[in-house]
């Protein structure tokens, strides 16, 4: 009889010892990579940005950023695409640098030449034309399986050429995967200027 006890208690141990350790891993599964500080990415970018810019450019005539668009679809942002946007108008007027953010349809910003590049649309380079901005902060992201690859460029207004670039890794943690779902209601665009300095 003790010995079926024994038996009993031995079994009914390895079992729950079974269940707790296959909880516990798939809580690790669940919880994925730590949360990213996509402020502190943005104010990375802008510094990067603008590291050396100074010679070259004029921190009181504007700098337009446009909203991050997905690599396979430059018509196409997301909730990531707009906020990262935001963030880096943030972190270039913290660096001293005179923003003009522009909001407009994402089909306006990037147009695809003969060789299949992309480059500034011409009603994009119009606008910073008529609004005197000396370049143009604009981005695309691909989404992998576990990262966001981000690809930020400062373009020369005038000339389509690029004058910096900041391109990064970013793990892709539940709130990035969140902000790149799609909407379930379509989101509508503004077409309006905001200065922020």
């Amino acid at each position: 009889m003790n010995i079926l006890k024994t038996s009993a208690l031995c079994l009914i141990a390895l079992i729950l010892a079974v269940g707790c350790t296959a909880l516990k891993r798939q809580k690790q599964d669940v919880t994925g990579p730590p949360p990213v500080d996509l402020i502190a990415e943005a104010r990375n970018a802008s510094a990067d940005l603008t590291a050396g810019l100074l010679a070259n450019m004029q921190p009181d005539v504007p700098i337009i950023v446009t909203s991050l668009v997905n690599v396979d679809n430059v018509q196409e942002s997301s909730r990531f695409g707009r906020i990262f946007s935001e963030l880096l108008a943030s972190g270039l007027s913290r660096q001293g640098f005179l923003v003009k953010e522009l909001k407009m349809s994402q089909k306006d910003i990037f147009v695809r030449k003969q060789s299949g590049e992309f480059a500034l649309s011409r009603d994009l380079r119009d606008i910073a034309t008529n609004q005197n901005v000396q370049a143009v902060a604009v981005g695309t992201y691909a989404v992998a399986s576990s990262t966001v690859y981000v690809s930020v460029r400062m373009i020369g207004s005038a000339d389509d050429l690029l004058i910096s670039s900041w391109d990064q890794a970013i793990p892709l943690d539940s709130n990035i995967r969140a902000m790149l779902r799609k909407p379930e209601a379509p989101e509508t665009s503004v077409g309006s200027l905001s200065q922020t300095n």
